[in-house]
């Protein structure tokens, strides 16, 4: 979300921005996350500016009308497009048109890739140490789209949380009580569902 954010306030204008992606404007696959698979990554067409899954937009030529010299992503009805136009645009765009929003929209794009590479260079062995030492007995994070109790869905604003007795996946609001559980293994006072408190 603060990605998308991010990606928005540095996009040329002509992009759709992306809180109104909500799948490939080529294939339809979603990309909205809570439906226990993998989300592809979203991309937007250079030339286009529609949202598409990489699949659909993983060729690269250069967009000389939008002011990309340099091969970009495009989808592949525009590539084709381009193709078609052949290279001899390029010698007809003067270095103004190719200067402008496209050198601080270049170096924006690349730190938000490169926020994004650091968040997932975190994230993965995060992710990995919190299977490793997660009881056997909680529901795996990747099961618990809702809140058992509530039914709420989990988000960043709303997080995931598992009951220290039973192991399902609670959220704040329903997961006020701490007691021991010492059954589990848990003697000091811990998170537990209003369920089981």
């Amino acid at each position: 979300m603060l990605l998308d954010y991010m990606n928005d306030k540095i996009a040329p204008r002509y992009w759709r921005p992306n809180h109104e992606i909500k799948a490939c404007f080529k294939c339809n696959v979603s990309f909205v996350s809570g439906q226990n698979r993998v989300v592809p990554s979203k991309h937007h067409c250079r030339s286009c500016g529609e949202g598409f899954c990489g699949s659909c937009s993983s060729k690269k030529c250069p967009v000389p009308h939008r002011g990309w010299k340099e091969s970009e992503r495009v989808c592949d009805a525009c590539f084709d497009e381009l193709e078609g136009r052949g290279q001899s645009l390029i010698a007809n765009i003067s270095e103004e048109q190719l200067s402008g929003e496209v050198t601080p929209r270049y170096i924006g794009e690349r730190l938000v890739h490169a926020i994004s590479a650091i968040k997932y260079v975190y994230d993965v062995p995060k992710n990995c140490i919190k299977e490793y030492v997660r009881p056997s007995y909680w529901t795996p994070d990747s099961k618990c789209i809702n809140c058992v109790l509530c039914n709420n869905p989990f988000r960043a604003q709303l997080p995931l949380h598992h009951c220290r007795d039973c192991g399902k996946g609670v959220c704040d609001n329903c997961s006020t009580s701490r007691k021991p559980v010492p059954m589990k293994g848990w003697d000091s006072p811990v998170r537990v569902c209003d369920t089981c408190r």
